[in-house]
């Protein structure tokens, strides 16, 4: 089969317009294929969440079924019931409700000689083993997060009897998928502890445009607008949830208060969100802000305009997580401070490219220490920056890990 011949299908739980790390990691790989000369469709949930301070538009508002077509991409959103998804009990009623509607929505778009799932949610393997089914195509299961084994870890999944409901679904969808990907080598061993067939899984890490992200002036226009031109500013910038142990950044602002030069940014929305707004009202941390969600082309600016950048997990996170904002933040040339699990590949990425400081989580008065210790060396932190560029653009451009991508999806096409 030829590469121009290759029709993919791609099922992700967001897509642009809204702000979401998985929906633009999804619509550059989409991008990148369809530069390549494929044909690439997308179902996708109509935009609901994280929309900045855009609104979703009357589009979609009256019909079932919305077709759309972003460049060479064609996408269908079907129409799914609102719920409040800051509850984690509808939550996972949205995701058996996307779940049926994907599938609805694949009866329309055609037959496909590939599908990709991304996940989570999980129950959108079951759609792709379905969609493959129908269309005899190969599946390929991208893997970003070990669910139910995370949802487990940070509380939000309790009841025994539906950790082993997920549990059965998942290994269903292991071993039914054509092919798995996974972003990092613990993340394959994870699987393969599992009884996971390791000749099914391929290490294709996720990736940053290093040309959209990229050094630039820490005086932009950004700090100028939050008249912060003359602060030290440390940023997060992502979900707000459960996951993301942020307790131990806003402790560590505490400790730090006495040192007005130093201002947090914490850049996101989540179910959490609400929480820390009042904690900081109450506490009266005038060292702290948040702000809502960036677009793209901003979110870029923050990372210039900060003289360090956080990542964050809850220390029960027990899965070898990379959060996708790491080689965001390494491309922009900014030094990283990682509070997250020692299991967490971040961490070796982080040691081998040295751009930046591993810490355990939980322990906010080391977090403090590591901050003060970039403001104290700014030598060391713009090494850690040039360092952590030079390593992205090495390892880990969007055009490298996308052309790993069309190669699996060539090879699982010509050997179905």
């Amino acid at each position: 089969m030829r590469l121009a011949e290759l029709k993919i299908l791609i099922l992700t739980p967001a897509f642009p317009p809204e702000i979401t790390g998985s929906g633009h990691l999804m619509f550059e790989l989409a991008e990148s294929l369809s530069e390549r000369g494929h044909a690439v469709t997308v179902i996708t949930a109509i935009p609901r969440q994280r929309m900045g301070a855009q609104g979703s538009g009357d589009i979609y508002k009256k019909k079932l079924l919305v077709k759309e077509r972003i460049g060479a991409i064609d996408i269908f959103r079907p129409k799914i019931l609102t719920l409040p998804l800051s509850n984690p009990l509808a939550k996972g009623m949205d995701h058996f409700l996307l779940a049926l509607s994907y599938y609805w929505a694949g009866r329309h778009v055609g037959r496909q000689d590939l599908v990709m799932v991304y996940s989570p949610p999980l129950l959108l393997g079951l759609t792709g083993i379905s969609l493959a089914k129908r269309y005899r195509s190969p599946l390929v299961f991208n893997a970003q997060d070990m669910f139910p084994r995370y949802a487990v870890d940070t509380g939000v999944m309790k009841n025994r009897l539906l950790i082993r409901f997920f549990t059965r679904i998942e290994e269903h969808v292991y071993a039914k998928a054509t092919g798995i990907t996974v972003h990092s080598s613990g993340n394959r061993d994870y699987l393969v502890s599992r009884g996971v067939d390791g000749k099914k899984i391929d290490i294709l890490p996720n990736w940053v445009d290093t040309g959209r992200f990229r050094p630039g002036q820490k005086a932009n226009e950004l700090r100028k607008e939050l008249g912060l031109e003359k602060a030290f500013l440390v940023s997060y910038s992502g979900t707000i949830g459960w996951a993301q142990g942020l307790d131990t950044v806003i402790e560590s602002a505490r400790l730090l208060r006495n040192r007005p030069e130093i201002i947090f940014l914490i850049v996101g929305d989540g179910p959490r969100r609400k929480e820390y707004e009042n904690t900081v009202l109450r506490e009266r941390l005038n060292n702290i802000r948040l702000l809502q969600l960036l677009p793209r082309e901003k979110y870029a600016r923050l990372l210039q305009a900060s003289d360090v950048c956080l990542i964050s997990l809850h220390s029960n996170i027990s899965t070898p997580v990379v959060p996708g904002k790491l080689f965001d933040i390494m491309a922009t040339g900014r030094p990283v401070v990682a509070n997250i699990p020692s299991s967490s590949d971040a961490c070796e990425i982080i040691r081998v490219s040295q751009c930046g400081i591993c810490l355990p989580p939980d322990r906010p008065r080391e977090l403090s220490e590591a901050i003060l210790h970039l403001l104290d060396n700014p030598a060391e932190a713009d090494r850690m920056g040039r360092d952590g560029r030079q390593y992205v653009e090495q390892h880990f451009s969007r055009e490298k890990c996308t052309g790993q991508y069309e190669r699996l999806f060539v090879r699982l096409t010509d050997n179905p």
